[in-house]
């Protein structure tokens, strides 16, 4: 949904003369489950041998500890969509006033409930779900070795950083205009 992502598929579609469907699973698969997983098992292995716990023992507790941020994250797009999308159904209700009534053409300049500070209010709250689950990641680090908490829960902090820092990288790109009837 993001510009520079767009234009990496273009850029690999042509450099390597795939179909874009290819590369567009291609790179879902490596985005949402590969770096992911390897990013989760790697932390968790550190915690694991810190903590002195078996493997699912340890990711099912500090997996559970990013959710507020994806939420967080989740909470933040949406709120986007929400605020800059909010007036599009008056012009299409207009519309159909119009084909069935024969009443004024619908106005599809109407302003929608965007503000300026809507970017603030999604990095607060991307701030926030990071927070929590570092937090949480604290709280099962302090459970798991209360004698050494900190080493347990280092990994999580740095994974949680990285997630948020890609979030706000997210947030912060222009958005694809994909489906637009534009010239």
């Amino acid at each position: 949904m993001i510009i520079p992502v767009t234009e990496v598929f273009d850029w690999i579609t042509r450099s390597l003369a795939l179909p874009r469907p290819i590369v567009i699973a291609v790179f879902l698969f490596v985005g949402m489950l590969v770096v992911p997983g390897a990013l989760v098992t790697l932390c968790t292995n550190v915690s694991r041998l810190l903590a002195k716990q078996s493997f699912s023992h340890t990711f099912s507790d500090f997996s559970m500890t990013l959710v507020p941020l994806g939420f967080g994250m989740w909470l933040a797009h949406l709120l986007f969509h929400l605020f800059t999308a909010s007036h599009t159904p008056v012009p299409v209700f207009q519309r159909l006033l119009a084909e069935f009534f024969h009443t004024a053409k619908p106005n599809w300049a109407v302003a929608s409930w965007a503000f300026p500070q809507l970017l603030d209010l999604q990095i607060l709250l991307l701030d926030a779900g990071l927070l929590l689950s570092w937090y949480a990641a604290w709280k099962v680090a302090n459970r798991l070795a209360p004698d050494r908490p900190f080493g347990v829960f280092a990994p999580w902090l740095l994974l949680g950083l990285v997630y948020f820092l890609a979030a706000v990288w997210i947030i912060f790109q222009p958005m694809d205009m994909r489906g637009m009837l534009m010239s």
